[in-house]
């Protein structure tokens, strides 16, 4: 990711096929940088900044990003950056079937209902490779629908959406059906024997999810399809994680946050450490260190809620101006959906895929007029 990076900033000075930044006409990117300077100054008062370098070089990425695509003159009539992401996913997708395969190979066994063992397996963490297919296949029906592109590309769509039932990434899978019943009820809106036997069809898919024994193991179903609530969250982190972070909103947190992210991880083990009973259970969660698994919770614990007020604007204010197309509203929806479960800006591939998405709008004609 990183020479990835170096390498486009060099390129891109090289070349001198850049413009000066509107910065009066480019609001998304002036929220984002109130809310990165907000932060920032924030980690200078509590003398966190360095301390919390791993999320604050996250945001600099992806303002580079925004700067990156806002200064630099590219035409894309033949949509190659959506082509180059639908089939980096695809490729991601063929590494991680060839690695499932070899690990059933040696061990005669696909251990993909195992969070520990699942993402050894897969290229890139489920959640986030699952995330990725879901907007490959928005995508690819987008362009579709627009006459862009072929219905040859259904063949793609058919393969990812199969992989992506059979890892069960829950999201995404949850993701994706909206997008395809979406998809085909505009594409036979006035055709109602193709939509009877559209909604057969997905009879048949929701099937397979239900029978995807996968899934059935990520959801504690037992004999006679009967889920086992107490064990489904017994195993779900977030049900511990959110009901500490519900805890902390309950006692009051202070108006600009916590100090850093240090006292917020501190805090969050204090509370595993006190709500878990099981010892094993309660031990994994603090060796694990895990964090909020909700970018908007981690925002206000760590930037109080000015900060929330300030990411949350970043994300809407797309969706409520008229200058964004449908699409750029949908995919923000994606986005907005992935955040509300993971603290995507942790992560390299997290902070990118936010970065890109972001870099979507920007260029999207409709934004630009």
């Amino acid at each position: 990711m990183y020479p990835f990076l170096v390498l486009s900033f060099i390129f891109f000075l090289i070349e001198k096929r850049y413009k000066e930044v509107d910065f009066k006409h480019n609001t998304p990117l002036l929220i984002y940088i109130a809310f990165v300077l907000f932060l920032y100054i924030q980690g200078i008062i509590n003398q966190t900044l360095l301390e919390d370098f791993r999320l604050n070089s996250k945001l600099f990425i992806i303002f580079f990003l925004f700067l990156f695509t806002t200064t630099y003159k590219w035409k894309d009539k033949n949509l190659i950056g959506e082509k180059a992401f639908i089939y980096g996913v695809t490729t991601g997708i063929i590494i991680s079937i060839f690695r499932i395969t070899k690990h059933w190979f040696l061990y005669n066994e696909v251990p993909l209902s195992l969070g520990s063992l699942v993402n050894d397996l897969l290229i890139v963490n489920r959640p986030y490779l699952g995330i990725f297919i879901a907007t490959s296949l928005f995508i690819q029906l987008k362009n579709i629908s627009n006459s862009v592109w072929s219905k040859n590309h259904y063949y793609l769509v058919v393969f990812q959406l199969a992989f992506l039932i059979f890892i069960s990434a829950r999201l995404a899978v949850a993701l994706s059906i909206i997008i395809l019943v979406a998809h085909f009820v505009y594409q036979l809106k006035n055709q109602k024997k193709k939509l009877i036997w559209l909604f057969i069809g997905f009879a048949f898919l929701l099937s397979a999810l239900v029978f995807n024994p996968i899934m059935q193991k990520r959801f504690k179903v037992e004999e006679g399809f009967k889920v086992d609530v107490e064990r489904v969250l017994d195993h779900e982190p977030r049900y511990v994680i959110y009901s500490c972070a519900l805890r902390f909103l309950n006692e009051g947190i202070p108006f600009f946050g916590f100090s850093g992210n240090t006292e917020l991880q501190t805090k969050l083990n204090q509370c595993y450490e006190a709500s878990i009973e099981k010892k094993k259970k309660r031990d994994y969660y603090l060796t694990a260190q895990f964090h909020t698994h909700n970018a908007f919770l981690n925002f206000t614990f760590l930037g109080g809620w000015l900060a929330l007020f300030l990411f949350i604007l970043l994300l809407f204010y797309p969706i409520t101006n008229s200058k964004f197309s449908m699409a750029s509203k949908c995919m923000i929806g994606i986005l907005i959906s992935f955040l509300m479960f993971e603290n995507v800006l942790y992560t390299n591939h997290g902070s990118m895929f936010f970065g890109i998405l972001f870099m979507y709008f920007f260029k999207n004609e409709k934004s630009t007029q």
